[in-house]
């Protein structure tokens, strides 16, 4: 027999013309999912009304502050190429190309974050590489196996707290031609060297703590005497 139990489909077994009084067997029948998209043209440069509904920003902040993010990648070819990480008209290029764009009301732009975007836009971070990279991978296989929904539209991780309170200079952003380039042009050789000098104690090396070893090995942790002491 097949029927409806809080507003969910089920199917299972009940003898015909008998008043069922219990045992058998009920499976849940999961109903498919119609999802629509605005097409990424139309959605990347709609008003800032209709673009809040498409963000989803992680962090815990604002819908207005996801729209700033919305804006500044959208305006990041804008920054100069020439001008060096931390350089600080890198993040005042940015900031008038997205007053310009529009996509964000005047009333609502966030300077200090704009400013941030683009002075530490020529550099990366370990930990938010690798969320993003897995990120991107489970909306792959949401993809081809046509399993569980899909992200809706546009994801922004506003992680500006990973930035030092004291935001780096250009001298301390520059580049030395070493593995850690990346993050020192976020950060700023001050923090970096605070990471090789640190010691740090990770419990495990299974699903979670494998990927904490990548990250703390990426960023050079615990490596100011020129390797890394390692126990198992």
């Amino acid at each position: 027999g097949a029927g409806i139990y809080s507003g969910k489909a089920y199917s299972g077994e009940a003898h015909s013309g008998e008043v069922y009084s219990g045992g058998g067997r009920l499976v849940q029948i999961k109903q498919p999912a119609v999802v629509r998209f605005t097409p990424l043209a139309a959605a990347a440069d709609a008003p800032p009304a209709q673009l809040t509904k498409l963000l989803h920003e992680i962090g815990g902040r604002s819908r207005w502050r996801g729209l700033n993010l919305h804006a500044a990648f959208r305006c990041a070819h804008q920054i100069p190429g020439g001008a060096p990480p931390g350089d600080p008209a890198r993040g005042e290029a940015l900031l008038q190309a997205v007053l310009a764009s529009g996509l964000v009301p005047k009333n609502r732009i966030d300077e200090q974050l704009l400013r941030d975007f683009g002075a530490t836009s020529a550099g990366s971070l370990a930990p938010i590489s690798s969320f993003i990279g897995g990120f991107a991978a489970q909306e792959v296989l949401k993809s081809v196996t046509a399993k569980f929904t899909p992200l809706r539209q546009f994801l922004y991780w506003d992680a500006a707290q990973a930035l030092p309170a004291r935001r780096p200079s250009e001298a301390e952003c520059a580049p030395r031609g070493d593995r850690y380039d990346g993050t020192r042009a976020v950060v700023g050789e001050a923090v970096l060297r605070k990471l090789r000098e640190g010691r740090y104690f990770v419990v495990g090396a299974g699903a979670l703590g494998c990927e904490w070893l990548k990250v703390l090995a990426l960023l050079g942790a615990a490596t100011a005497d020129g390797h890394v002491p390692g126990h198992v």
